[in-house]
């Protein structure tokens, strides 16, 4: 039931953030290893890959000067890096399998993203935007203000509503042919998806394609296979 050793600082610190804040609202005093055994296995591996895909996936944007003009040395655009975990400062639910539900109501984080979040990925190379967005907040799935998608695959998808900050993640683990449209796109547990074509479909093992990106992430080979 304690959270796992191999936590990372940022994973701790999100996950702090939910303790607080379900505290303050029941009044009580839960630790965060309380909380974390609270939660069911399917919860706790969507935590842990969410979280590990943004801590291993980074954010580069150009150096701007107080005008807004890319700031160039020897012709050369000046860029800045971090880690896209560092765009999320708080996190307000973690939602992992619901039988009989859609895709947009499973494996996904509720969270707060940073002021300054959604202009860093605008400016980035390596995500892209998208109009097509939605937010699973309090048990609704509400039309988002956009998304903005990594590039290649697996896809880390943030969804943010009109305020800026509130915000949906998930990482899409399967393209279009290979189930991307099916709820277990985004359960890292899944080997339901599919290779495409008309013969021969092999399955598609999420977990090794998260790995394959965002490197092995050993709390998720640890936990339960089912919910």
């Amino acid at each position: 039931g304690e959270l796992p050793a191999s936590f990372t600082k940022d994973q701790t610190r999100l996950f702090q953030t939910l303790v607080d804040q379900q505290n303050k609202r029941d009044g009580t005093s839960l630790s965060a290893d309380q909380v974390w055994a609270s939660l069911n296995a399917s919860q706790q591996r969507t935590f842990i890959a969410v979280t590990h895909a943004l801590e291993n996936s980074t954010v580069t944007t150009p150096v701007r000067d107080a005008k807004g003009k890319k700031i160039k040395i020897n012709g050369k655009v000046q860029t800045q890096t971090v880690s896209a975990i560092s765009l999320v400062s708080e996190l307000k639910q973690v939602t992992g399998e619901q039988k009989g539900k859609g895709g947009e109501e499973q494996f996904r984080l509720l969270v707060v993203l940073t002021s300054d979040a959604l202009d860093k990925l605008g400016d980035s190379a390596e995500f892209g935007s998208s109009i097509n967005s939605h937010v699973y907040k309090d048990g609704k799935v509400l039309d988002g203000d956009g998304t903005y998608r990594q590039k290649g695959k697996p896809s880390i998808q943030i969804s943010y509503l009109k305020d800026k900050v509130t915000a949906d993640i998930d990482v899409d683990y399967l393209g279009i042919g290979e189930g991307h449209l099916e709820p277990y796109n985004s359960d890292v547990s899944s080997s339901e998806g599919r290779t495409r074509g008309l013969f021969n479909r092999k399955p598609i093992v999420n977990l090794e394609r998260h790995n394959q990106k965002y490197g092995q992430t050993n709390p998720l080979r640890d936990l339960p296979s089912t919910p």
